[in-house]
C-alpha cells in the first residue's frame, strides 16, 4: 500500500514538473508570435491611414517638373521624415528610375515645399515636389512618377510632358 502511494506520489510530480517545463517552452513562442502579429496589424493600420494622391503637376521649366501631392489619409508625417522618402521617375515603358533626395549639379534631384505653414504633412494639405533634372531638359513623352513614404505607402502617378 505504502509503495503505491510512493508511486502515485512520484508521478504527480513528474507530472507538474513536465507541465512546468513545456508552459515555459511553449508560452513565450505565443507570446512573441502575438507581438508579431500585433506589430505587423499597426504598420498595415498605419499605410491604410495612409493616402496620397497627385492633384497636379506642371512642366515648371525644361529641366524641373512639379507635382502637387495631396495627403489625404489620416496619417500625419513629420517634416524631419520627407529626407527618408523616395522617388522614382521613369518613362511609361521604362524601369523607373531613383530621383536623389540630395541636389546635385549632373544627376536628377528632389526638393520639397510644405504648403501647411507648420512642419506636420496633415490630411487635407499638399506638398510640393519638384524634380531637376539638371543636366538635360525632360523630352516630351509619357512618364511616371512613385513617391514612397517612410511607412511604405506610395502613389504612383501616369503623365504626359
Amino acid at each position: 500500500m505504502a509503495h503505491e502511494v510512493i508511486g502515485t506520489a512520484v508521478m504527480v510530480i513528474a507530472t507538474v514538473i513536465i507541465t512546468a517545463a513545456l508552459l515555459n517552452a511553449i508560452f513565450p513562442s505565443v507570446f512573441g508570435v502575438s507581438d508579431d502579429i500585433r506589430s505587423t496589424g499597426g504598420e498595415a493600420d498605419d499605410r491604410a491611414a495612409t493616402s496620397l494622391a497627385v492633384i497636379n503637376y506642371e512642366v515648371a521649366s525644361q529641366s524641373e517638373l512639379r507635382f502637387d501631392v495631396l495627403n489625404n489619409g489620416r496619417t500625419e508625417f513629420q517634416e524631419a521624415s520627407f529626407p527618408t522618402m523616395t522617388v522614382y521617375l521613369g518613362g511609361a515603358n521604362t524601369p523607373l528610375m531613383l530621383v536623389s533626395g540630395s541636389v546635385s549639379e549632373t544627376e536628377p534631384y528632389w526638393t520639397y515645399t510644405l504648403t501647411g505653414g507648420d512642419a506636420t504633412w496633415s490630411q487635407g494639405e499638399t506638398l510640393v515636389i519638384q524634380v531637376h533634372n539638371p543636366d538635360e531638359s525632360f523630352a516630351d513623352g509619357s512618364y511616371r512618377l512613385r513617391i514612397q513614404l517612410i511607412n511604405g505607402a506610395m502613389t504612383e502617378q501616369a503623365f504626359t510632358v
